[in-house]
């Protein structure tokens, strides 16, 4: 499939990719890299997957508590590999070991010297009707996925942990300018408009960009956005495999942040409970 471009001359070409993983970890990793060759074709520097890229099954059984990796276990490395070969930093959704019973719904940034940080999601997806505590732990709240490229600062945050404003507002300390959200963002009754209108609004309280990066359906709403620091949709992808390009640029987050400074002019901090 073409990728949908957004073209804007700006500081880092990044990509949003969309994809429907499923239980074969290998088949998972050959579309990864596919999609990673693909963006690379396009100029592309950073490249987001979806929640749960390297194994997904819905809801998780006995397994994915046996798919689940370390950190520096095989689904890690051979990103580690895909980013050398391209020269391009990947950041996707991983099931990572964490008990006999749990795992961690991780989120792992990688590069060329591999595993540059990491976020477990901090809020659960118990809503909906779905359970997702039964076989995942939460991760730490006082621990921060961000990281720099060319400049630019980078957070991570998971899927439902968008319905919750208080993530973005806490990683902001981190000067974060682009929020990267990998998701499996469930099917159903108003879910594409709850995504939409939810990346709009965290993107313009935290005049940032947000990358959602969402699984393909039929199990999730696909629907893969870029929205810039104005919450102006760059880019979207409804339905199918494929890329969603745009630029990131240090410039165009200062200027909407001096057009309207009102994270200067805060009186309340958000900290960890």
């Amino acid at each position: 499939m073409t990728p949908i471009v957004a073209e804007e001359s700006q500081s880092v070409r990044i990509a949003a990719a969309q994809f429907a993983p499923g239980e074969d970890k290998a088949e998972n990793l050959r579309i990864i890299s596919d999609l990673v060759a693909e963006a690379a074709r396009s100029g592309v520097q950073l490249i987001v997957f979806p929640e749960y890229s390297s194994f997904c099954q819905t809801p998780l059984s006995e397994a994915g508590i046996e798919a689940a990796e370390e950190l520096d276990g095989e689904f890690v490395a051979r990103l580690t590999t895909f980013c050398r070969l391209f020269n391009m930093v990947i950041v996707a959704g991983m099931l990572e070991k964490f008990d006999g019973n749990k795992v961690y719904n991780t989120l792992v940034a990688v590069g060329a010297d591999g595993l540059i940080t990491y976020s477990r999601k901090l809020h659960l997806y118990d809503a909906f009707g779905a359970k997702e505590s039964n076989r995942v732990e939460p991760g730490d709240p006082s621990v921060r996925g961000a990281f720099e490229v060319a400049g630019i600062r980078f957070g991570l945050m998971t899927c439902y942990d968008l319905r919750f404003p208080e993530v973005a507002r806490w990683l902001l300390d981190f000067e974060i300018g682009v929020y990267l959200v990998p998701a499996q963002w469930m099917p159903g009754e108003n879910k594409v408009h709850h995504w939409h209108s939810l990346l709009t609004a965290r993107a313009i309280e935290n005049i940032a960009y947000f990358v959602g990066a969402d699984q393909d359906g039929p199990k999730s709403s696909g629907n893969t956005e870029i929205i810039d620091p104005l919450g102006i949709s760059q880019c979207v992808l409804e339905s199918g495999q494929g890329l969603v390009i745009s630029e990131v640029s240090a410039s165009v987050i200062e200027k909407a942040r001096r057009q309207n400074p009102a994270l200067n002019l805060r009186r309340f901090r958000v900290e960890p409970i």
